[in-house]
């Protein structure tokens, strides 16, 4: 989870866009940190998508939902993407996820199989490191999103997957999160 001090940054410009401080409330899935819609990105980056490929920057970017139905693009791939015009996975740059990767390995979870996975409420309000599932973290931490929910009879399912292809690309590249 990214979290950041709104005065340090322009979100506007990709030399500047990076995150510089954190906050220390939980941020998660509050709108105002979760990303670029791509109407945002269209129009706080015409400058620098005008001769882009928006059909290419959504599928290496876009993707990120918190309810299933709008997306935003990873703000972290995109403002490097802007900034080198080379289409590449950026977001295992931002940070090797060690915690993850040591309780991915310590509860067995196979990572190939991530597509299409299926969980309760839980997903959203599970902090409790002890007893968090590995896709609730995965989840939390930008591995995995949300791309479709729906009311069941007691409670909010969620059908999760891979955000966009940056993060598939950090799957099947990246062998300390394949071998899990």
């Amino acid at each position: 989870m990214k979290i950041i001090n709104k005065k340090s940054v322009d979100y506007k410009n990709p030399e500047t866009a990076l995150p510089k401080r954190y906050f220390k409330e939980d941020i998660t899935i509050d709108r105002k940190y979760s990303g670029y819609t791509e109407g945002e990105l269209i129009t706080s980056f015409e400058e620098h998508i005008r001769d882009k490929d928006i059909g290419q920057i959504r599928h290496w970017y876009n993707g990120y939902s918190w309810t299933g139905d709008e997306r935003v693009y990873n703000p972290f791939s995109i403002i490097n993407y802007l900034q080198t015009g080379v289409f590449r996975n950026y977001w295992l740059e931002s940070g090797t996820p060690t915690f993850l990767i040591e309780l991915l390995k310590q509860r067995r979870y196979y990572i190939p199989q991530i597509e299409n996975i299926e969980t309760g409420e839980s997903l959203i309000g599970s902090f409790d490191i002890n007893f968090i599932e590995p896709k609730n973290l995965m989840f939390q931490t930008g591995y995995l999103t949300i791309h479709e929910t729906k009311q069941a009879v007691a409670e909010i399912r969620y059908k999760l997957g891979y955000p966009n292809h940056d993060q598939e690309v950090t799957y099947r590249d990246d062998t300390k999160l394949l071998f899990i």
